[in-house]
């Protein structure tokens, strides 16, 4: 892991100041992920269609979060359909920007 420290401060860290460090850095991960996962539940939700899939995407959905409940468990493969959904969202949203970009020029 990455602390941002040089060498020679992180030989001079005791093992509970490292520790403390590994556990703030899991944490600002863990926070970053659900900005993520937000951002891609709402991409992927504006994009749903209730039909074929009625209950909304979660942030959970996209990232293990810790605490958080999701229809598949910590580890296991996104199923083909919840992939195939979110590239079509994803594939949807850039060909959006595409066409608001072509209009601008």
């Amino acid at each position: 892991m990455d602390f941002g420290l040089s060498d020679d401060e992180f030989w001079r860290l005791t093992p509970r100041e490292l520790a403390a460090l590994d556990e703030r850095l899991t944490l600002q991960r863990q926070r970053e992920d659900l900005r993520a996962g937000v951002l891609a539940s709402v991409i992927a939700n504006v994009n749903r269609d209730p039909k074929r899939r009625s209950k909304a995407w979660e942030p959970a959905d996209f990232f293990d979060l810790p605490g958080a409940t999701a229809e598949r468990g910590p580890g296991d493969p996104m199923p083909p359909e919840q992939i195939e959904a979110a590239i079509r969202s994803f594939a949807a949203i850039s060909k959006a920007l595409t066409t608001t970009q072509q209009k601008k020029r």
